[in-house]
């Protein structure tokens, strides 16, 4: 297993967020932690990457971004051992988005 480390940036968002009564009846917290990593990994996860929790009141910090998911999921060492349905999904989504602009 390859060791490495992350190191967070600056700067570190925590939002806090009263929702409309029809969306929810909890708050809502977000926690954005900007990352750069020195892992065997994507480079648009681990450079510069991001790091994003969210959490209602009363419930259990929740990974929201794919890199959280990641963490969430898989025990540090192990992050990029396999890849991920949605995350293929999205990015080739975003590629097939951006060379139909690049073709116009």
């Amino acid at each position: 297993m390859n060791k490495g480390h992350c190191t967070i940036g600056s700067p570190v968002f925590l939002d806090y967020v009263v929702l409309p009564e029809k969306m929810s009846k909890d708050d809502l917290w977000r926690l954005q932690l900007p990352v750069d990593c020195k892992i065997t990994g994507p480079s648009y996860f681990t450079r510069d990457g991001i790091i994003i929790f969210t959490k209602k009141d009363h419930d259990a910090w929740q990974p929201a971004s794919f890199f959280a998911h990641r963490i969430s999921k898989h025990p540090a060492g192990h992050w990029f051992e396999q890849g991920e349905a949605d995350e293929k999904r999205t990015f080739d989504a975003v590629r097939k988005a951006r060379e139909g602009k690049r073709q116009r």
